[in-house]
């Protein structure tokens, strides 16, 4: 298993909100990383996250991620030594403090406007989204023996 450390928010407060955190890996995406920062921060309130789960890269992604950590109070920086997509969202998943995950990939834009409308659809009601997990749960148990 892959070390991390994690720079940024904690989370603290968060008890009985809603709230949601975006696993971002990052490796080599100067490019990009600030402009699907920005397509993100829009939607996010307070109470959610977005983890930039970095590895060592090779461009600017780095200083590009310290400065949206600075500047923003609702996004840590989870240092992870391991390597892969995989690896980078599992280090950032057991970091996670969200009532629920969202992977981004770090060269994606996301639609601000739907973002935003989607996030605010779950805030208000969570049941379809239940009704979805408990319907996964139940297909997923084995079948009762009959006798």
């Amino acid at each position: 298993m892959a070390n991390a450390k994690v720079q940024g928010a904690d989370g603290g407060g968060l008890q009985g909100k809603i709230s949601f955190s975006v696993v971002i890996p990052v490796f080599n995406v100067e490019p990009y990383l600030g402009q699907c920062l920005d397509s993100m921060l829009p939607a996010l309130r307070a109470e959610d996250e977005i983890i930039l789960a970095l590895r060592s890269s090779e461009d600017g992604s780095i200083t590009i991620a310290e400065h949206y950590v600075q500047e923003n109070g609702n996004i840590r920086l989870l240092r992870q030594d391991g390597i892969g997509l995989s690896n980078a969202r599992n280090c950032a998943v057991r970091e996670a403090y969200g009532t629920y995950l969202i992977y981004v990939d770090s060269d994606d834009r996301v639609d601000t406007a739907q973002f935003t409308h989607a996030l605010q659809r779950i805030r208000e009601d969570t049941s379809h989204i239940e009704r979805r997990l408990q319907r996964a749960s139940a297909s997923s148990r084995p079948p009762t023996p009959t006798r």
